[in-house]
């Protein structure tokens, strides 16, 4: 293969973190749950991070934060 072959193959590479992860592999009410609790912003991270602990999905609290203002450039997760 040529330069240019290897050129067109190539694309923005999509990452999810620890929070995006997690939602792909539950079930579609739990993850929509969780979403829904992230979404929250009454919701505490902290306290969100222990539920999911508690049953063995180890998100780290500012992982959640930062899942919450994804599409922020800056801020924000790397999910979108």
């Amino acid at each position: 293969m040529t330069l240019m072959d290897d050129l067109q193959t190539v694309s923005k590479a999509t990452y999810l973190c620890s929070v995006g992860q997690l939602l792909k592999t539950l079930p579609e009410q739990e993850a929509a749950a969780i979403l829904k609790a992230i979404d929250n912003p009454g919701t505490s991270a902290t306290l969100l991070s222990r539920v999911l602990a508690k049953h063995g999905h180890e998100v780290h609290r500012k992982t959640i934060a930062r899942h919450r203002l994804r599409g922020q450039k800056e801020k924000g997760c790397v999910c979108q």
